[in-house]
């Protein structure tokens, strides 16, 4: 596809959330691949809300010439597994398209009729009231995890992508696109940065200038995704310093009661220590040597 004015490209674009990483990915017909669009899904649009545009990154996954490539692909991505998982934005299975796509392609006056909108207000109620049961939660929760993981073992992966490659044409694009809007200021992590903090284990994106108000109130100037990962890994160096602490003790007790030999051997030759290095008892410099008997010998 040549990139001409006025033509319209079929985009599948990822929107993720660097604050909890997680995704949103849709469909989009636009003229113009910088017209600033974020998607239009309910829970991707209540978390912009609430936690600021600037805190969400967009990029074009691939851009179709025709519309029936970018509903197959959408479709293929945003499955009911991908649905399922709690790390996502999506409520509903991608390839049927936005409503423009629905009107021309199906029958919706159902949609407005008194039966329909009884129906959805009772299965509101019906989901309010099963979420609010905490056993219901938790088995809500297994179910999804199994699903997710009956699909990694049926694909050996949970990426509906895998094995599957872009063409040359749509990297090119997809990096034009990419380049442009993460370019300077528009790059969501422009003057931002990660800080964590360990009592909450929480992570946040915050600004530059805020960082060190942030460093005083006890964050750590570090992004932490994972926090059994990060008590692990500061268990282990809280053990290796131990460890080494240790040894550096035993060490230095050993010195201690190297030279404290080596000062009796010194008194029962009645050399000066010049001599007493001369002789070879001591190899290294006679300064060096006067240096620990005053550190390990309280009358030297």
């Amino acid at each position: 596809m040549n990139i001409e004015h006025g033509e319209i490209y079929f985009t599948v674009y990822k929107i993720k959330n660097i604050i909890n990483n997680k995704i949103y990915i849709g469909c989009h017909r636009t003229k113009n691949l910088d017209d600033n669009y974020m998607g239009s899904g309910l829970l991707i649009r209540r978390a912009i809300e609430k936690y600021g545009i600037e805190n969400f990154k967009k990029e074009y996954i691939e851009i179709f010439d025709n519309e029936e490539d970018m509903f197959k692909m959408e479709s293929a991505l945003v499955n009911e597994d991908f649905v399922k998982d709690e790390s996502t934005y999506n409520l509903k299975e991608g390839g049927c398209g936005g409503w423009s796509y629905v009107n021309e392609h199906r029958d919706v006056s159902y949609l407005h009729s008194d039966e329909h909108r009884q129906r959805l207000y009772k299965q509101g109620i019906k989901v309010k009231e099963l979420m609010s049961n905490d056993e219901y939660k938790k088995e809500f929760s297994v179910k999804v995890k199994n699903g997710v993981q009956k699909n990694i073992k049926i694909r050996g992966t949970f990426n509906t992508w895998e094995g599957r490659k872009h063409t040359e044409e749509s990297k090119r694009k997809i990096g034009n696109a990419n380049s442009i809007n993460q370019l300077g200021t528009n790059n969501s992590m422009y003057n931002h940065t990660y800080v964590s903090n360990v009592d909450s284990k929480m992570c946040i994106c915050i600004s530059n200038d805020e960082l060190e108000d942030y460093i005083s109130d006890g964050w750590i100037h570090k992004r932490v995704l994972d926090w059994d990962l990060f008590f692990d890994k500061k268990r282990k160096k809280e053990i290796a310093d131990h460890n080494k602490k240790i040894k550096r003790e035993n060490d230095e007790e050993l010195r201690r009661l190297f030279y404290i030999k080596l000062y009796e051997k010194y008194k029962e030759s009645g050399l000066t220590i010049s001599a007493f290095c001369r002789k070879g008892f001591f190899d290294k410099d006679r300064s060096l040597l006067s240096k620990y008997f005053k550190k390990y010998i309280v009358d030297f």
